[in-house]
Formats: C-alpha cells, sequence, structure tokens
C-alpha cells in the first residue's frame, strides 16, 4: 500500500473494531518481528509469494482464535 503500512492500517482497523482477526502480508518478513505482531493483538504473519495452504492455516488460526 503506497500510503499506508499494514501495520498502521491494522492499528486503524483494531480502534475501530478491536477483536477483528488481522493477517498481515508481507514481502518484507524480516523487518516485522514478532513482538510487532504481538502488539497487534496476535495477528498472523504470511510471507509473500503466500501459498494457497499457507493462507488456509491463517485463517484458520484468526478464526478460531477466542476473542
Amino acid at each position: 500500500m503506497p500510503a499506508m503500512t499494514g501495520e498502521r492500517l491494522a492499528r486503524k482497523v483494531r480502534t475501530i473494531h478491536q477483536d477483528l482477526p488481522v493477517i498481515i502480508c508481507t514481502g518484507y518478513g524480516e523487518q516485522m518481528a514478532q513482538q510487532k505482531l504481538d502488539r497487534l493483538g496476535g495477528a498472523q504473519l504470511l510471507l509473500k509469494p503466500v501459498e494457497l495452504r499457507d493462507l488456509a492455516s491463517g485463517l484458520r488460526r484468526v478464526v478460531a482464535r477466542p476473542a
């Protein structure tokens, strides 16, 4: 996204709906430390290119997580 990072978008969305599951897809995984994910309320990280089985697994994890 040219105007906003995924991390920033996730934070903005969470101010509106704090229980919304978040999956961040990035090609810069080494810059997305686990601490950042934890601060985003347990967001899932998928590294690009995303394979279908990884997307399905990530979706299952965020949807199954208790609110």
